[in-house]
């Protein structure tokens, strides 16, 4: 528990100091997902150090549309899930990080650039904390190899696909309402 607890206690740090030198704001739910995602990414790597000794020379590597096991393969295959897992997440803390980066599919204004920015950090962070929960929860099936339930995919999928459209729709909104006010700004400038 104590190694769960430094794991939360040492993400947030890094998460405020990142913060801190960008001059950005976090929401709670920021720094909850951030934290959240660091825990299960930690989580599996012990999990999977844990399991390693004991894993069998096969492990599956496929599962039907049942989320039965279809195919096998060597018991290296949840390391290279685990790799990609750790990738995802790295790569997804560095752009959730560096705004700049970030393309944009609208003009922003200054006015509504910290929205804005707070409001696609916050897809980046949900979507992060969806894809290492979906990896966390492939490489135990695999571990086990136990059945994958579609109690668990299917509203993993169901909110990752919800996220994108929420997220989607906000800042569309954002964008057409900072629109809005520079049109009026320019026709109050030109009477």
């Amino acid at each position: 528990m104590h190694f769960f607890t430094a794991c939360a206690t040492m993400t947030l740090h890094f998460f405020r100091l990142v913060m801190t030198v960008m001059k950005t704001k976090v929401t709670p739910f920021q720094i909850a997902a951030e934290i959240c995602a660091a825990l299960a990414v930690f989580s599996t790597i012990l999990y999977f150090l844990f399991l390693w000794p004991a894993l069998p020379n096969q492990i599956p590597s496929h599962f039907d549309e049942l989320g039965q096991p279809d195919a096998w393969n060597a018991k290296y295959l949840p390391a290279l899930l685990l790799g990609v897992q750790l990738v995802l997440y790295l790569l997804l803390t560095l752009l959730s990080v560096f705004p700049k980066i970030w393309h944009l599919p609208v003009e922003v204004s200054e006015n509504s650039k910290p929205v804005l920015f707070s409001a696609t950090r916050t897809l980046i962070l949900d979507m992060k904390l969806l894809l290492v929960l979906a990896f966390g929860y492939l490489i135990f099936c695999i571990c086990r190899s136990v059945q994958l339930s579609m109690f668990i995919l299917l509203p993993m999928v169901l909110c990752v696909l919800g996220s994108m459209i929420y997220y989607f729709i906000r800042i569309t909104k954002i964008s057409l309402s900072d629109a809005r006010r520079l049109l009026r700004e320019e026709e109050n400038e030109e009477k």
